[in-house]
């Protein structure tokens, strides 16, 4: 199994090879779909936009927030409403984890791997704000876990699924009690899917 990192400004990319030996990646669907997801991704666009429009006023170079760093957001954050500060803080953050997974992805370090996983949720809470209850309820359930080494929402947001780097021995186990838990919560029981590694992406020819 390979994971694959891909730059969007010019698509070069690199794989890196990941050995999850007695782990698996589960997906837990929340089963909700708030209606918040359309709208706000457009808000978090120009919100992130605002931030790059106020560091490029300051510093040469900077034509997204990839070409930031926390130092400079801190400079300017006087000149900012928290939440675009917020927003920005954030996807900087998010780049620098992406880099840090990479590594630990490369270095066989699944426990480090787990840790970045759990912070990038904590960011899209609290700093992106694209999570909800339902959510948050899934990945707080498993933190206490020994069996689970991270957990994160994925997609849009406002719903949707759960990611979850759990123990394969038990991922059982981990099934029937997310189950019991959130249906007691919310009255539905989550769809849980063991996911199953495939052939991965490959060039495509006319």
């Amino acid at each position: 199994s390979h994971a694959f990192r891909l730059d969007c400004r010019d698509l070069s990319y690199q794989t890196y090879e990941i050995q999850f030996g007695d782990y698996g990646l589960l997906l837990i669907d929340s089963m909700v779909k708030h209606s918040l997801a359309s709208s706000e991704y457009n808000l978090r666009r120009a919100e992130c936009e605002t931030a790059v429009e106020t560091l490029s006023l300051k510093f040469q170079g900077i034509a997204s927030l990839r070409d930031a760093n926390l130092e400079q957001l801190e400079s300017i954050k006087d000149h900012l409403t928290l939440k675009v500060y917020n927003r920005a803080k954030y996807v900087i953050e998010e780049i620098e984890r992406v880099s840090l997974a990479c590594e630990a992805i490369g270095r066989n370090d699944l426990p480090e791997l787990g840790k970045l996983i759990y912070a990038s949720h904590n960011g899209l809470q609290h700093l992106y704000e694209v999570s909800c209850q339902e959510l948050d309820f899934l990945v707080d359930f498993t933190r206490n876990d020994e069996a689970v080494l991270g957990a994160r929402m994925m997609g849009g947001g406002f719903g949707g699924c759960t990611i979850n780097l759990v123990r394969k021995d038990q991922i059982g186990r981990l099934k029937e009690e997310v189950t019991h838990a959130y249906q007691k919560r919310y009255g539905i029981a989550p769809n849980i899917y063991e996911v199953q590694t495939a052939d991965g992406s490959s060039e495509v020819s006319n």
